[in-house]
């Protein structure tokens, strides 16, 4: 959810993940947390490698150079863009949900919002990185400054102790684990063209959707949660292949995803303000399903949840957005509430 030079099919990539976000909270919190589709489930493990997975696509920039004032510069800029828009949305929503702050911030979930808190931490520590990665020439040693925190950062909080008392407020597990996904995708942009090069290989292409299958089936039983960097790469290949289909004048798709994809910060600060209980019927129908086998042990209940809760994820996606227009007729408090981002 970081702003960078629009890429269309990114924007589109970061839009379908936004709806997948929307998506898994409406069952979570609007459906009294059914058990989904396995549709539904495949969307819940894959939406946050996807997003951090953009996120490190979108923050790295070739050879970037840095003085020490434009270093702290870009530290501000993130405290402006992520850190305090999260600190001002979170303890709204404290307000308006009549939640007790201090029970919250010290709550692995934080009420949905640490997502960004976590993702600003990330930020910062490639920062730090691609700082020491700019006074040097040699690519090898840049590249290996870049991949150390992924190696270093599990023995620095494990120095720290996973279980102390500050391990819920900055969720150390979660930077730990996501950092994996946002520095995959720095790598993929930073060698973009031979890694689409040798992914348009069919036989390469076959063989990356056959072993994203096999991982994900076996992350889902074995808990091997990095293994669903194999499910990442394969969206973003898709949609980089369909980067052409995505760029045709007055696609409907295109303008649905791109538009979500342009506003995924705002969304996910404001959805959780309009989740609401959704009648009982609705969340007991889904349920029959789950437990329906029209084709021996298959459950019909896939298409039917992605056409109820995808709407539904939608409408909340776009009031949103119109949520978001409001605000910013209000430039003081858009600054604040939904960061210094560029219009």
């Amino acid at each position: 959810m970081v702003s960078t030079r629009r890429l269309l099919y990114i924007d589109c990539l970061r839009g379908a993940a936004m709806i997948m976000v929307v998506y898994s909270h409406v069952l979570s919190f609007m459906l009294d947390g059914i058990t989904p589709s396995p549709f539904g489930q495949y969307m819940r493990d894959i939406m946050l490698p996807l997003f951090f997975f953009i996120s490190g696509f979108c923050t790295y920039k070739k050879d970037k150079t840095y003085t020490y004032l434009e270093f702290i510069e870009s530290v501000k800029g993130k405290v402006k863009q992520m850190l305090i828009p999260t600190v001002a949305m979170f303890l709204l929503f404290m307000v308006y949900s009549g939640q007790d702050i201090l029970t919250v911030v010290f709550n692995y979930d934080k009420s949905g919002y640490w997502f960004t808190w976590v993702l600003f931490q990330i930020l910062l520590i490639y920062i730090v990185t691609d700082f020491v990665c700019s006074k040097f020439s040699n690519q090898l040693l840049k590249l290996f400054i870049t991949i150390s925190p992924v190696f270093l950062l599990p023995f620095v909080f494990h120095f720290i102790g996973y279980t102390n008392d500050a391990a819920p407020l900055f969720e150390y597990v979660k930077v730990v684990g996501f950092y994996f996904f946002f520095l995959a995708g720095v790598l993929v942009k930073w060698f973009e063209p031979k890694i689409y090069r040798l992914l348009s290989n069919n036989y390469v292409s076959t063989l990356l959707l056959i072993i994203s299958v096999v991982t994900y089936n076996f992350s889902k039983s074995m808990g091997g949660g990095k293994l669903l960097i194999f499910n990442v790469l394969l969206w973003w290949f898709v949609f980089r292949e369909l980067e052409l289909f995505f760029s045709k004048p007055s696609n409907k798709i295109t303008m649905l995803l791109s538009l979500i994809g342009k506003n995924t910060l705002a969304i996910y600060f404001i959805h959780f303000f309009l989740l609401f209980r959704m009648p009982s019927c609705i969340p007991e129908y889904l349920i029959s399903l789950n437990g329906d086998s029209c084709f021996g042990t298959h459950s019909c209940s896939s298409l039917p949840e992605l056409l109820i809760i995808g709407f539904i994820s939608l409408f909340l996606c776009y009031a949103s957005i119109f949520i978001k227009k409001v605000i910013c007729l209000f430039p003081l408090l858009d600054k604040i509430c939904l960061g210094a981002l560029k219009k």
